[in-house]
């Protein structure tokens, strides 16, 4: 980030701070935060390092929650088979797990798509140059360990 002309980094106790307010007040308070808008300046929010760091935790919030409900319905959905308490053929059953089997095939297409993108950009730019449950430690290294691996050696499965 500058700051008159020097470079400087949003140091890690900064990093954890901007987590915590974002998590816990929400994108206005932290625009609004002093002693950041003191350090760095009132268009630190718009420095790209807050944005990914914003985005960051925004999509750990976000998945663990999603996830557990996808794994969640997918269980009651195998609860249907009990023939005690439903009938159904098997023409039903195939019809409706191939709309489940495209979704999830749609689902992973679409992160592919974002990890060759992730990858793309990083190259041209290194060529070129819960709230409560969610811990803001972790989802900084989290951040960290992510967009290592997206530098190193990019994303495949």
């Amino acid at each position: 980030m500058q700051k008159g002309n020097e470079y400087t980094e949003f140091s890690e106790e900064d990093q954890l701070r901007i987590i915590k307010i974002f998590l816990n007040d929400g994108y206005g308070a932290l625009s609004k935060d002093k002693g950041l808008i003191a350090k760095y300046g009132e268009s630190f929010i718009k420095h790209k390092d807050v944005k990914n760091l914003l985005k960051s935790a925004r999509f750990n919030k976000y998945f663990e929650k999603r996830l557990k409900n996808a794994i969640n319905a997918i269980s009651n959905l195998e609860n249907m088979s009990n023939t005690n308490n439903y009938y159904f053929s098997r023409h039903e059953v195939v019809n409706n797990l191939r709309e489940l089997r495209n979704a999830h095939a749609k689902m992973q297409q679409s992160f592919m798509s974002a990890f060759e993108k992730i990858e793309r950009q990083e190259r041209e730019e290194f060529e070129g140059e819960n709230s409560n449950e969610l811990n803001a430690e972790q989802l900084l290294r989290n951040y960290r360990a992510t967009k290592d691996k997206n530098t190193e050696r990019g994303i495949r499965s």
